[in-house]
């Protein structure tokens, strides 16, 4: 059985067409996997699903479909949510001063607090987790990060309409 954790913008795939979407949906429903998102990704995901919606140039029935099959994930426990936590904040919190000042890159607050979420899951767990990741810059930071190559195997999902791929 595998641990994997998905980011906001990597879980948006699940619920959208393009060529990337199956591989994501198949890597989450297959039942030897079990699957994590960070609390924060429940809100995150309507602002993303919204843009997508956008960008598509589709109305709100489509929004609320999209909406309702990530309910679905929620409800039949297709999705585990992760509550974050105090010490979670805390070393997000340190995570983004090292990179953003220390490393003199950007990461955005969200992004840090999923990712020490799932860092976090896996210590719990002692076990080392796929972390996926549609946002190239968040990759190759947590990437240049000795502490989370420890822990994750961080997984690049290209949403660029095209495949998955692992990034060495």
């Amino acid at each position: 059985m595998s641990i994997v954790f998905f980011d906001t913008c990597s879980l948006v795939l699940r619920y959208d067409t393009r060529a990337s979407s199956r591989r994501v949906r198949r890597l989450i429903s297959d039942s030897r996997n079990t699957v994590y998102i960070a609390d924060t990704t429940v809100l995150e995901l309507a602002s993303s699903l919204a843009t997508e919606c956008r960008r598509k140039g589709a109305d709100a029935k489509v929004f609320d479909r999209m909406t309702q099959k990530f309910f679905a994930d929620l409800a039949d426990e297709t999705l585990s949510v992760r509550s974050t936590t105090k010490r979670e904040v805390l070393r997000a919190y340190d995570l983004i001063r090292w990179v953003g000042v220390h490393k003199r890159r950007n990461l955005k607050s969200s992004d840090a607090l999923i990712a020490t979420c799932c860092y976090d899951l896996a210590m719990e767990l002692k076990e080392k987790i796929a972390f996926y990741t549609s946002d190239r810059r968040l990759h190759d930071v947590l990437h240049d990060t000795d502490l989370f190559e420890s822990a994750l195997n961080i997984r690049y999902i290209d949403p660029g309409y095209k495949k998955i791929t692992a990034i060495a």
